[in-house]
């Protein structure tokens, strides 16, 4: 708020002082915070903050009264500077330097710089900065239109259209992108970072984050692989150690067919080498797709799930259908793996289950 304290007025204005704060019809209990001095004295002008004890609505420009406490007295008036401004720190020049350029902005695009820039979100509503300037719905348009063209601003869709600063979408988007980079150098072997321990950690809101990942992927700079974000740039690498635990892991799995061990056993058959690196490389292996999760706990070949397909496919168009049982048999396994299994093939749309009975689903 900018503020002018009429000479009449009796008293010093100080820190916190309780006034009544007037806006066309409405009145409110307001306290007033100084910013950039200990008190204002009668005939001086302040930039202030006041602390509305109820929500008000308010458009930048608009004039205000404000009386003291008793509303005997008139204590001035000004205007409304930054109607959705955030808390500032008292008695710092950043503050200072804040205040005036929120005060001496007339141009809308430099009025329209600060809403981006100060905010505490990256993607700012249309309909905020409607606030902050007395423009008609065309106006607004080829103001966007214009700062869009000129690469000032980026424009997001959506059910609630909104706008960021180019330059500040860049330099989180550039942010986010070495975070990425000393996460593959960390962890050659994961193929991405989580998606929300990776929001947490820049601090943004789901919105903010989203438009931010959604901008990156447009420009083939990230790619999201489910909850997990990667640079489009990265590829799973192996050392020299980790070739030979590879090796000997797919090796095991091939040979296993359906029946497979769970990662403890394999880390038990591979002794010789550290459980993390086992460890590391069996899921290394998952990331790729070479070892693909049908159950909690039961990984398979890609290969022999391919041969353990075809297996199947061949038996049903000779014979229509198959129990767990026939499936067991043709496929040498167990029902702990046959089970599991068939389930499998259901989701991924190769069988449908009828009763105790699967049959192809293209044959249904």
């Amino acid at each position: 708020m900018s503020i002018k304290v009429l000479i009449s007025f009796p008293r010093i204005l100080e820190h916190w002082t309780r006034l009544r704060f007037y806006i066309g019809t409405r009145e409110s209990l307001c306290r007033m915070v100084m910013l950039t001095e200990e008190a204002i004295f009668p005939n001086d002008e302040a930039l202030i903050q006041l602390r509305l004890e109820e929500p008000i609505l308010a458009f930048r420009g608009d004039r205000f009264i404000l009386r003291d406490f008793s509303a005997q007295c008139t204590v001035g008036g000004g205007w409304i500077v930054n109607p959705f401004a955030p808390r500032h720190k008292r008695f710092t020049d950043q503050t200072l330097e804040t205040l005036n350029s929120w005060a001496k902005a007339k141009d809308p695009e430099k009025l329209i710089h600060l809403i981006l820039e100060h905010n505490e979100n990256l993607c700012v509503s249309e309909d905020l900065i409607r606030y902050y300037l007395s423009f008609t719905d065309q106006a607004f348009k080829n103001l966007f239109a214009d700062l869009e063209k000129v690469g000032k601003i980026l424009r997001w869709k959506g059910s609630l259209p909104s706008v960021s600063s180019f330059a500040r979408t860049q330099q989180i988007g550039s942010q986010l992108m070495e975070m990425l980079r000393n996460f593959h150098e960390q962890q050659p072997l994961a193929l991405g970072q989580n998606f929300s321990q990776l929001r947490l950690q820049l601090e943004l809101n789901e919105f903010d984050f989203e438009k931010i990942i959604d901008y990156l992927i447009s420009k083939n700079q990230m790619v999201k692989d489910g909850n997990l974000i990667r640079l489009s740039s990265h590829e799973i690498s192996f050392s020299e150690k980790e070739e030979v635990i590879k090796s000997k892991i797919e090796k095991i799995f091939s040979e296993a067919k359906l029946n497979t061990p769970n990662v403890t056993e394999v880390t038990e058959q591979l002794s010789d080498y550290s459980a993390g690196s086992v460890n590391e490389t069996f899921y290394a292996l998952v990331n790729l797709g070479k070892l693909v999760k049908i159950e909690e706990g039961i990984f398979v070949h890609k290969d022999a799930i391919k041969q353990i397909e075809n297996l199947l496919i061949d038996y049903l168009e000779r014979h229509d259908i198959i129990t767990v049982a026939e499936f067991r048999e043709l496929a040498q396994t167990s029902r702990k793996y046959a089970v599991p299994f068939l389930e499998f093939c259901d989701s991924i749309g190769l069988t449908v289950r009828n009763g105790n009975y699967r049959r192809l689903r293209n044959s249904c």
